[in-house]
């Protein structure tokens, strides 16, 4: 029974262009994200709209009645129920 080899190199062809284009396609983006950066017309809008823009926080939402029947848990009451075996690794 021969062995063919053809269908192998023809994938393996297939697989190498495949690869050269995914490598192509990632430097492409990396290329366009980090040693271009963004363009010089939208660094200085987008500096001054960050950093001049106020927050203004509503604490009337606070105040809502539902939340002030919400109780306080932040005292953690200890187990009621005996500890486990003192070697819980020994079989029954």
């Amino acid at each position: 029974m021969a062995i063919i080899y053809t269908e192998q190199r023809k994938k393996q062809k297939k697989l190498i262009f495949i690869l050269v284009f995914l490598v192509l396609a990632t430097f492409f983006v990396v290329w366009q994200g980090f040693f271009k950066g963004p363009s010089s017309k939208n660094k200085g809008t987008e500096a001054s709209a960050f950093m001049f823009k106020k927050i203004e926080i509503d604490f009337k939402v606070l105040e809502n009645p539902i939340l002030k029947k919400l109780e306080d848990f932040t005292k953690i009451l200890p187990f009621e129920q005996p500890k486990g075996r003192e070697n819980p690794f020994l079989p029954y």
